[in-house]
């Protein structure tokens, strides 16, 4: 009986021990000096690592700016403020395309307009042009005129952008050579964080100017189709109403007898005799002059 009670005594508790040990207060307890030994060498390393950051970048010292970073610096501002009066000038001619385009459809449609009138009239094709008519076409003339303009323009603009693609990438190439390994003068050496950077926005601008160089060719094709419209619109009057300045200077021309401008605007004088040096002399040396020319050779 006393081996059972024990028996029976033990396996209970035994039983309630294993119990014990799977609850959730009782893991902490198992496995508390293995946490506390882990958790001090994190925190250990954490500090070790925190020495080492504080080590690599101090926070108390000053970036030194080298010269040659310095100049570097300088040749980026320089191109950004010269990026400022390129952009606006870019934006201009920008502006003009659509201007044109614009004027362009507005004369269209009046001279629409106006054909459409003159069919209800019953006008003849080939009558003398309204003022209406005439003042498209002069319109148009202009607008043709400032096409070409804008054409050289945008042959400057297109200069302009290859010379600042140029200055970046000449910057871009001392900035590779003076960040290598191989230079040896502190003064002139570039840091890798500091060459990155400036490399970094080389690429930005060059990328911009990529972008605007697109945008011209784009611009030039417009400019030039339109002035083929616009020439075509011109010569289709012309053939319609005959109002070329051209022609219309020819016909009054040919109509007009050929007197020369100066007798046109001064009057016809009849050309006078020059008098002989011999008219000034007395009478008895032009008798003496007569006689001698009187005489044979």
């Amino acid at each position: 009986m006393d081996l059972l009670q024990m028996d029976l005594d033990v396996t209970p508790n035994t039983h309630l021990q294993v119990l014990d040990t799977s609850s959730p207060k009782a893991v902490p307890e198992l496995l508390s000096e293995e946490t506390v030994g882990s958790t001090e060498r994190t925190e250990e390393t954490q500090a070790e690592q925190q020495k080492d950051e504080v080590k690599v970048i101090p926070s108390d010292e000053p970036h030194e700016v080298s010269i040659i970073e310095e100049k570097i610096r300088m040749d980026i501002d320089d191109l950004l403020e010269e990026n400022i009066e390129f952009w606006l000038k870019f934006s201009t001619s920008v502006h003009q395309i659509q201007k044109f385009q614009t004027s362009y459809q507005d004369l269209q449609e009046e001279l629409v307009k106006l054909k459409e009138n003159k069919k209800q009239d019953g006008s003849t094709k080939h009558q003398s042009p309204s003022s209406d008519i005439r003042a498209i076409y002069k319109h148009l003339s202009e607008i043709q005129t400032e096409l070409t303009l804008w054409l050289e323009h945008n042959g400057v603009l297109k200069e302009d952008l290859e010379n600042r693609l140029s200055s970046l990438s000449n910057i871009q190439d001392e900035i590779s050579r003076l960040s290598s390994a191989g230079s040896q003068i502190e003064e002139t050496q570039l840091s890798d964080y500091q060459a990155a950077k400036f490399q970094g926005e080389i690429m930005n601008m060059k990328q911009e100017n990529n972008k605007v160089e697109d945008e011209l060719l784009a611009g030039l094709e417009h400019v030039k189709r339109l002035q083929e419209d616009i020439a075509k619109t011109l010569e289709k009057l012309d053939e319609e109403f005959g109002i070329s300045p051209a022609k219309n200077h020819q016909t009054k021309n040919s109509t007009r007898s050929k007197i020369p401008l100066r007798s046109f605007l001064f009057g016809v004088k009849l050309k006078k005799q020059n008098k002989s040096i011999f008219a000034c002399m007395s009478p008895a040396l032009q008798k003496q002059y007569s006689d001698l020319t009187a005489l044979p050779p």
